[in-house]
């Protein structure tokens, strides 16, 4: 019985095995580059969609506050004042918002105010571009003058 012993030595590789590697030198660094460009821009992408949220709440708040005070001036209750136009106004620029629309009106009874604000956006990456948009909100107010 015969046995052959085989030794592999890593040392001695054919010289076209040691040119392909040699040939893809570099290739790393390019895939790493990339990856990074675009995580960079999803981080961008990112940082809009929150700030969209984020001026979107705002311009909530901001209509629910003017909403508010018009309703305070319309209550007699309070006694506020009478310029519920005003104050609503008023309320929205303390809020960094413009009121692009007021009414008044009654539902079952009640007197409501609606207001409705707009809020200026500006993002680095979604449409429109640098120049940003603007984000609307509306609320509405019912006033109980009956409570029970």
């Amino acid at each position: 019985m015969e046995v052959s012993i085989t030794s592999f030595d890593t040392r001695k590789r054919p010289i076209h095995y040691m040119r392909k590697f040699r040939e893809e030198r570099g290739a790393i660094t390019i895939l790493t580059v990339t990856l990074i460009a675009i995580m960079f821009m999803l981080g961008v992408f990112l940082f809009d969609i929150m700030v969209f949220f984020r001026t979107k709440g705002e311009a909530q708040s901001a209509a629910d506050a003017a909403s508010k005070a018009a309703g305070l001036e319309l209550t007699p209750l309070f006694g506020v004042g009478n310029d519920p136009r005003g104050a609503a106004s008023r309320f929205a620029k303390l809020n960094h918002a413009e009121m692009v629309d007021f009414q008044t009106g009654s539902y079952r009874g009640m007197p409501t105010v609606t207001v409705k604000v707009r809020k200026h956006v500006r993002t680095l990456f979604l449409p429109p571009g640098k120049g940003g948009f603007y984000l609307t909100a509306t609320s509405k107010t019912y006033l109980d003058l009956n409570p029970k």
